[in-house]
Formats: C-alpha cells, sequence, structure tokens
C-alpha cells in the first residue's frame, strides 16, 4: 500500500508550545494523543503557508551606504551618512539672543521671544519687530528709531551686533548712518547722559 501524500511541515520561530489542559498519565512516557495532535510538526494550512512566508525588506538607495566590493559597507561610508544627517538636521536652527534687559551707557535694550524695544540717550526709543537671532556669531535686525529732538518721525534703523555671556556690543544704525556702539549687560540697569540738546 502507497502511503498517502502529505503537506510539507512548516515550524515557525521562536513559536511558545501550546498548552491543551490535559495532563499527562503518571508512569507513562507519552504524551497524550489529544497532546501530540497539536506537535509544532502539525501540517499548516495553506492560507497559514502565506501567512508564514518569508517577507522581502527593501532599503531606500538613498538612505543605503555605499558598499565595499565584498558587499559590506566601510566605517567611512557610515559617518558620511551620519555626518549629513546630522548636518540636515542643524542646518536651520539660530541661537536665540537670551531675553531679558540689556542695559549700559545711554542704551537700553528689552529683549522678548518676539522682538525687542530700545531706550537711548534724550528719549530716542526703537523697536525690534524680529525675533532677534544670532547667525555666525552675531545678530542683525531690522527696525525703527525715534527722538524728539530731530523731529525726523519714524526712521528706518538697523540693530546689529554680538553676545559673549551676558555682555552684549549693540550697534545701531539710523537711515543708513552709524549712531553709535554701546556695551550692555543682561540684568544691568541704563545710565543716560544730561541731554545737551
Amino acid at each position: 500500500m502507497s502511503e498517502p501524500d502529505t503537506e510539507p511541515v512548516y515550524r515557525a520561530a521562536c513559536t511558545p508550545a501550546l498548552s491543551t489542559g490535559v495532563t499527562k498519565v503518571p508512569g507513562s512516557s507519552k504524551a497524550p494523543a489529544s497532546r501530540r495532535k497539536l506537535s509544532s510538526t502539525m501540517p499548516v494550512a495553506p492560507h497559514l503557508k502565506r501567512a508564514l512566508a518569508p517577507v522581502a525588506v527593501t532599503t531606500s538607495s538613498a538612505l543605503r551606504p555605499p558598499q565595499r566590493p565584498g558587499g559590506t559597507a566601510s566605517a567611512e561610508s557610515l559617518q558620511a551618512v551620519s555626518a549629513t544627517t546630522a548636518a540636515t538636521a542643524c542646518s536651520d536652527s539660530a541661537d536665540a539672543v537670551p531675553p531679558g534687559r540689556w542695559g549700559g551707557r545711554n542704551a537700553e535694550l528689552v529683549v522678548t521671544a518676539s522682538g525687542a524695544s530700545a531706550r537711548f540717550k534724550c528719549g530716542a526709543t526703537g523697536v525690534v519687530e524680529e525675533s532677534l537671532r544670532i547667525e555666525a556669531g552675531s545678530f542683525d535686525e531690522p527696525g525703527t528709531f525715534v527722538t524728539p529732538v530731530l523731529n525726523a518721525g519714524v526712521q528706518p534703523a538697523r540693530y546689529m551686533g554680538s553676545v559673549s555671556g551676558s555682555d552684549m556690543t549693540l550697534a545701531l544704525s539710523v537711515s543708513g548712518q552709524a549712531a553709535g556702539t554701546f556695551q550692555l549687560h543682561l540684568g544691568a540697569d541704563p545710565a543716560f547722559d544730561v541731554c545737551n540738546f
């Protein structure tokens, strides 16, 4: 008599054994028949074969590091990929001027997250409507300047400078002309000279 055809046997890796709740008979060297039927060598139904079939995982060529002739990525290529990723993440970053009151002789700059306001000698004031951002070691933002001495109304200005710890160098230009350079300190009160106009 020829043996009947049987389906191929599949074993799933890391699959815990099934428990049937059937107690082994004392003195018996064989597991109960009901447990033998649930052995991991039991034929698998066709629809489960497809579910257990290996799946090919592909990696985008844009993210895959260059391969050596032997098929392995070199340490240099992996470092290059890491450096490129870090540079992309940091390309748009810029430090903000610390918020607070910066004071010095004849000038005060109050910095907020959205801009700054300024005071100068003889009652002059100024406004910066953009946040002060430090790029390449310095900031340079447009603003306005008003002084009651000249009766010139609101004039265009630029607020430029650099920050080192809690010290700031602020340069002011009004209508394209240099109007002064001031040394400020974070948290200090301004000291204005007597206005001679």
